[in-house]
Parts: C-alpha cells; sequence; structure tokens
C-alpha cells in the first residue's frame, strides 16, 4: 500500500510538473508575441491610445490614433491607426489600417488604405523642390493638403482646389460588400490662407471655415480602394477650378458682414 501511495504521488508530481511547465511556456509565449508586435508610436500619448494585440507593418511607426467610430453599427469603438515608415525620407507613404473592435480586448485589421495622402516630403519650399527632384515630383501630382476624416458610416477625403475652393469625397460603408463607396462629393469655399484673408479682407473665420456650395453624385460606382488622389488633383486643376471660379465669386463669398 505504501509503495502504492509512493508510486501514484510521483506520477501526481510528475503531472503537475507538466502543467506547470506547459503553463510558463504559454507564457512565455505570449510574452515573445508580445515583443514580436509592433507599437512603435512618434511620442507616448499615440502610444497610449494603440490598444494591446493591435500591431503595425514592421518597419512603421504610428502617427494618428482615430478612435470612437463605429463604422458598421455594431455599437462596438473601431479604430485606425495613420502610420508612416521610418527614418522619414521623402516618398515615404503615409497609410492608414482600420481596426474592427470585435469584443473589450480583441481587434481584427479590417483594411488598409493607400495613397490617400501626400507622402512624405522633407519641405515644401521653392528651392528645396528644385534640389530635389522627388519632392517637386510629388508635390506636383499629389494634393498638398489631404484631410482624412473617420465617421460612425463613412469615411471622408478632402482636399482644396486652388486656393480658393475644396472638395469633399463621401464613402459610405456597405455591409453587404464589406467595403466603402463614393455615394458624394461636396464642393466648398474655405480653409483659405492667411495672405488671401488679409490682402482681400475676407472674413477672417474663412481661414478654418467652409461654406457649402454644391454637391456632385459620382458618375459610377468607385470604392476607396479604387479612388485615385492623383486623378482627382488632375481634374480638379483641370476641368473644377475652371468651372466653380466661374461660377462663384470668392469676393461675395468672403465678404465681411455688414454691421
Amino acid at each position: 500500500m505504501i509503495i502504492y501511495l509512493n508510486v501514484m504521488h510521483n506520477k501526481l508530481l510528475i503531472i503537475v510538473a507538466n502543467v506547470l511547465l506547459f503553463n510558463l511556456t504559454c507564457i512565455a509565449q505570449v510574452i515573445e508575441d508580445k515583443t514580436q508586435c509592433n507599437q512603435q508610436s512618434v511620442d507616448n500619448s499615440i502610444a497610449r491610445l494603440i490598444p494591446d494585440g493591435v500591431c503595425l507593418p514592421d518597419g512603421y511607426t504610428a502617427d494618428l490614433v482615430v478612435k470612437d467610430f463605429d463604422f458598421n453599427q455594431d455599437r462596438k469603438m473601431d479604430l485606425a491607426i495613420r502610420f508612416i515608415k521610418y527614418p522619414l525620407q521623402d516618398g515615404n507613404m503615409q497609410n492608414y489600417q482600420i481596426f474592427e473592435q470585435l469584443n473589450d480586448t480583441v481587434y481584427s485589421i479590417k483594411k488598409e488604405l493607400v495613397s490617400l495622402r501626400l507622402p512624405y516630403i522633407k519641405f515644401l519650399t521653392a528651392s528645396y523642390r528644385e534640389s530635389h527632384p522627388l519632392a517637386d515630383s510629388l508635390a506636383r501630382q499629389y494634393p498638398l493638403d489631404t484631410q482624412l476624416a473617420f465617421n460612425s458610416d463613412s469615411i471622408s477625403v478632402s482636399h482644396l482646389i486652388q486656393n480658393f475652393f475644396g472638395k469633399t469625397y463621401i464613402f459610405i460603408y456597405d455591409n453587404s460588400t464589406d467595403n466603402w463607396y463614393l455615394q458624394n462629393i461636396r464642393f466648398w469655399f474655405g480653409e483659405l490662407p492667411v495672405w488671401l484673408v488679409r490682402n482681400a479682407d475676407l472674413r477672417e473665420e474663412l481661414l478654418y471655415e467652409r461654406i457649402y456650395l454644391e454637391d456632385k453624385k459620382p458618375d459610377k460606382q468607385i470604392s476607396i480602394d479604387e479612388f485615385d488622389l492623383i486623378e482627382s488633383k488632375r481634374i480638379a486643376d483641370t476641368e473644377e477650378s475652371p468651372y466653380l471660379m466661374n461660377k462663384y465669386d470668392i469676393f461675395e463669398l468672403g465678404a465681411k458682414k455688414q454691421k
């Protein structure tokens, strides 16, 4: 009996040891995976916004986190992260990844958005562009001031048309296809440069405000993956700018209100 009990005791110790070893191995694996998860950020204020388990592509650094929007209306707050490759060099792309929240602690990557902003350029001055052909080429091809906004059911992409007008592409999320599609193009006047507001004696509010002018429905269905920012600038320069300048009087639109 005593021998039997000793054997059982030894087997129990072996089982307990194996369980402990398995648990330690799992913990070690989690720690190892976490160290391999890239959450590099430009500063601590950005790093604090990135949930555990949300990883960026290797070699990239987050410089913007957008939280608390619910693109698929499932009452879970999703997030988007903008990232860029370091060290910074002219031509480095600024891309976004959208993460869907599955539960309180788990996120799943939903989509990567590429080429929706001007690639990185160290300086936009004429002297820098003259001596850096890549910077000059990019500055000519892309709008210099693209803004993205992530809303409950939409993503909007905005940029200026010359120095006076602007346009916003509104992409609506479609649950059935699990993608965003262009629904509307909205034209506006505003977000003017300081020199224009002061020299033309326009309202100071137009430095940051917009006056909405008109909407245009897209000619065909376009997903956000198919959207071409370079083509948008070409159309803005060659077609939309002459049309808007001919139709709207910027001095009348921006005139100061009479007291």
